[in-house]
């Protein structure tokens, strides 16, 4: 039990996480393992002084312990899905950036190459760059 406060308390303090996102994920699950033994010692200790009529019908602990997992549950999921967003989001501006990077150097290329095939007019120069058009255009 100490233990697990410790570790609490450290994660609280120290923020592991540079994303807070995950740092508040990271909390709330370690409240729910800290609440979920707290709960575990409580039937413990009542089933030890108690009497199984009455340990039986105490329902509250075992509550709280279902909604925190719940809640840590539904919280993790929440970040998943988010990580998920920014990774396809990323992905996604990084094959614009090279459509667009593509788009410009095979525009600057066909140019240069008008100009060579303006200076030297010959049939093998124009077949090249119509390929290279069909290429860079297709």
């Amino acid at each position: 039990m100490a233990l697990s406060i410790a570790f609490l308390l450290y994660n609280l303090v120290n923020l592991p996480y540079t994303k807070a996102y995950h740092n508040y994920r990271a909390n709330i699950c370690h409240l729910t393992q800290f609440i979920s033994l707290f709960v575990a010692m409580y039937y413990r200790s009542m089933k030890s002084t108690t009497s199984r009529n009455t340990v039986s019908k105490v329902f509250a602990p075992a509550y709280i312990q279902l909604a925190f997992i719940a809640l840590s549950l539904l919280v993790s999921i929440i970040v998943l899905a988010y990580e998920i967003y920014l990774f396809i989001k990323e992905c996604l501006e990084k094959k614009e950036k090279k459509k667009k990077e593509m788009k410009v150097n095979s525009e600057s290329s066909v140019h240069n190459v008008n100009n060579t095939n303006t200076m030297n007019n010959t049939e093998g120069n124009i077949e090249m760059i119509e390929d290279y058009k069909e290429f860079y255009e297709g």
